[in-house]
């Protein structure tokens, strides 16, 4: 292996030599210290979500110009899922658990982490004032990244087990991933209808949830609505919206 990276990466030296211990602590750990920079940011976009005339984007911007601290994982965001990162925080928390040292690290990662659907639930409960009837969700992207069709436990999926339907007034959940098969779910209680492209997404919903980046999105600026359409942008992907949409991003009071 070591003979192998040698030829690859002839100017730097990229490997460790670890013991089996130390390799799997290491391994868990870097994965660990990333929920942990990606959970800072959401508890600073929550910070600025309660306050008037403060973007999160700025400060996240300028805290990561501390060469210290660096502006990788530190950025606007949904929760962190998929099958490494929840899984990896976890391990970590269970080995020194076993151990005899406390997780408070780990388990407060996690606990903040458990908490950021309910802030996205929360900006539709805002939105809704500008619709007067019961309202169609459209989710974009229901896997936890693009370029992969894994759906379990991803930022969508625990959201649409967390919604309410009869609570918010919502009739029907619609969603829109070119990544997964091309038909309807049903995630928790909710059913999810799959629409088969990104404006007909656009046209049979009211309030668009972006769920992870993707370039296709760019493109919702170029539908032309003949009805008020609410964009909540989970990843400030999308700042140039007009009406008749209404845009609205997380780690902002809007």
């Amino acid at each position: 292996m070591i003979s192998l990276y040698k030829k690859i990466y002839k100017k730097k030296k990229i490997y460790k030599i670890l013991n089996l211990t130390e390799a799997e602590i290491a391994k868990i750990a870097i994965n660990s210290y990333i929920t942990n920079k990606i959970s800072f940011a959401n508890y600073i976009s929550e910070i600025s979500e309660n306050l008037d005339n403060v973007n999160a984007v700025n400060i996240l911007d300028a805290i990561g110009q501390d060469a210290r601290i660096g502006k990788s994982y530190l950025k606007l965001g949904t929760k962190f899922s998929g099958p490494c990162f929840p899984r990896d925080n976890k391990s970590l928390a269970f080995f020194s658990n076993k151990i005899g040292v406390k997780s408070y690290l780990p388990a407060s990662i996690d606990k903040i982490n458990s908490m950021q659907s309910n802030r996205i639930i929360k900006k539709i409960k805002i939105l809704k004032s500008n619709f007067k009837e019961r309202i169609n969700i459209g989710i974009l992207g229901i896997t936890y990244k693009p370029d992969t069709d894994i759906i379990l436990d991803s930022q969508s999926y625990d959201l649409i087990k967390k919604i309410d339907k009869k609570t918010l007034k919502i009739h029907r959940i619609n969603f829109y991933d070119k990544y997964v098969s091309k038909k309807n779910y049903k995630i928790g209680k909710n059913k999810i209808y799959f629409k088969n492209s990104l404006k007909q997404l656009i046209n049979s919903s009211d309030i668009v949830l972006i769920m992870y980046n993707d370039k296709e999105f760019y493109k919702i600026n170029r539908i032309k609505l003949k009805k008020t359409k609410a964009i909540v942008d989970c990843w400030n992907s999308i700042n140039n919206l007009k009406r008749p949409f209404i845009y609205s991003q997380l780690g902002m009071n809007n």
